[in-house]
């Protein structure tokens, strides 16, 4: 008798600021899972919000409950210390009960099914992620001072960045180590922990050589190298920037798109596109949109119904 596999359990985990905003984008995100989701369109997501002090008002929408939605608080100490890169990285902390987590930015629309995805992260074991567009140094030299500043060795840099070529044209810094846009990052649940107990520690080493605004993916970055964490390049499809260089660069990946990262300010930007429902009403009416953006707004002309009606029904 043959016994069949036990499909792997995903468990989707966002980080937001405490903004009706950002709850905005989360249910654009949530209810795309649930369209298009694939085998995962019903798992669970969790919400994690890090602000200054919390907010007991906040994410009581009962759109929430009836999505199958947990919100959860930063340690509010730990964020006067961190500040919202505390609001990303404590998502690399919890104790999860799926097999998988995906690791998602607000900012994210689910194109298709994740069952290719969730399944090879669970296979394969290790931390899979779209190697990031551009260096976050401005020298070759800088990876190797944090590398010695956290006893890793010597550099080794077995990624091309995915910007090369077009956003930058500097050869020494073309390659890196497994370093990932934060965006979209897929992992077991017992590596994300792993990651997560020496995130900050990293992030602090990191700090003495060179402030960078992605101090928290060079931490990722040097977690996975610490530990010896296996890794996996994903193509762009599963991680696709609305940005034309890079919508030029990668345009084979386009019939192939999964996810949209509405991460540029380019035609449209999200922190406009989803400050009121009547922003994104205009923002349908739109006859201008290209590529990435033209398949965010044929995702949002599916979904903004059922999220306006769900958010009416609990004002």
């Amino acid at each position: 008798m043959l016994l069949r596999r036990r499909r792997p359990t995903l468990e989707i985990h966002v980080p937001i600021s405490p903004t009706p905003t950002f709850l905005n984008m989360a249910h654009y995100l949530v209810r795309s899972l649930r369209a298009h989701g694939g085998r995962y369109r019903d798992a669970p997501v969790v919400l994690t919000a890090g602000g200054e002090r919390r907010d007991p008002g906040f994410g009581q929408d009962p759109w929430l409950t009836a999505a199958g939605v947990e919100l959860r608080w930063v340690d509010e100490a730990l964020f006067a210390r961190e500040s919202y890169y505390a609001t990303g990285c404590e998502r690399f902390r919890y104790d999860s009960k799926s097999d998988v987590v995906l690791a998602l930015d607000a900012d994210v629309l689910i194109a298709g099914p994740l069952d290719e995805l969730v399944e090879e992260t669970h296979r394969h074991g290790g931390v899979c992620g779209v190697v990031a567009h551009l260096p976050p140094v401005e020298r070759r030299e800088q990876w190797q001072e944090i590398y010695d500043r956290c006893g890793l060795g010597p550099l080794s840099t077995p990624c091309e960045h995915t910007g090369w070529g077009y956003m930058f044209a500097d050869e020494s810094l073309r390659y890196c180590p497994p370093y990932f846009n934060l965006g979209v990052l897929a992992a077991p649940a017992d590596v994300l922990r792993r990651i997560g107990e020496v995130i900050y520690e990293l992030m602090a080493a990191t700090d003495t050589v060179a402030r960078s605004p992605y101090r928290a993916q060079i931490g990722v970055s040097l977690a996975i190298t610490r530990l010896g964490l296996p890794w996996r390049s994903l193509p762009f499809r599963w991680n696709f920037v609305n940005d034309p260089l890079l919508e030029a660069l990668h345009a084979s990946e386009l019939p192939h798109l999964r996810i949209v990262h509405l991460l540029r300010r380019h035609q449209l930007h999200k922190d406009e596109l989803y400050s009121s429902f009547e922003s994104v009403e205009a923002m349908l009416r739109r006859t201008d949109l290209r590529v990435v953006n033209r398949i965010a707004q044929e995702l949002l002309a599916g979904l903004h119904p059922q999220v306006k009606a769900a958010a009416l029904a609990g004002a």
